[in-house]
């Protein structure tokens, strides 16, 4: 079973973890490939923002038989989905707690909802605060929520370099509003689209009602 832990490190942990456990390496005997503090390699494989200088990804890279290239996750660029076919992989259901902690990380997710003519699905940044999804919209997004009680929302990602992937559905009760303090926090909290606050209305929050989620990862063999 995949802990929560090791869900929401970095992208560079995750791999360094992944490379290792598929070469059966022990955290002691990385550190003695690479001259490197265990410590310090089981805290850049969990924490979420790790920093690592040049020359010890270098070395890293070599203990660990690859390139720095591929812990940086140099076949990230390519479409999703073009990737090599992950081999007997372990399928589990997250629980909620472990969901929610995926969702806290941010980034880009997408709100699903009814236009008045369809069902839509439009990705929006976000950021979690107080038990609900916070993002800003525009005038017709936020019409169109304003309208319902209750909308869905939807985050995943997947590393093809290391065949991990998790998905989280939430679904929940929608609110809006059109006050400008609450825009420009929820912009200080990332909540903010890449184009800025040119066109935004209103600040939106969705409530962590029903949260389900799935997580993936290559199966690793036993140590050789």
């Amino acid at each position: 079973m995949t802990p929560a832990s090791a869900l929401v490190g970095s992208d560079l942990g995750r791999r360094v973890r992944h490379r290792r456990e598929e070469l059966g390496l022990g955290l002691g005997e990385l550190a003695a490939r690479s001259g490197m503090d265990a410590t310090f390699l089981a805290y850049l494989e969990r924490t979420p923002v790790p920093s690592l200088a040049g020359s010890d990804l270098d070395r890293l890279a070599r203990a660990l038989e690859t390139t720095p290239g591929f812990l940086l996750g140099a076949e990230a660029t390519r479409p999703p989905g073009h990737g090599r076919p992950v081999r007997r992989p372990e399928v589990r259901d997250l629980d909620k707690n472990e969901a929610v902690a995926l969702l806290a990380k941010g980034g880009v997710g997408r709100v699903v909802f009814d236009d008045g003519r369809r069902l839509a699905a439009l990705p929006v940044n976000f950021a979690v605060e107080g038990g609900e999804i916070a993002f800003c919209a525009g005038a017709r997004l936020a019409a169109s929520l304003a309208a319902t009680d209750r909308v869905s929302f939807e985050v995943d990602r997947l590393d093809e370099v290391t065949g991990e992937a998790w998905s989280v559905l939430v679904a929940g009760p929608v609110r809006t509003s059109e006050d400008g303090g609450e825009l420009a926090r929820l912009s200080s909290l990332g909540a903010e689209p890449w184009v800025g606050r040119d066109g935004l209305t209103s600040a939106v929050w969705v409530t962590l009602d029903e949260v389900t989620g799935r997580a993936l990862r290559a199966r690793v063999g036993g140590r050789r």
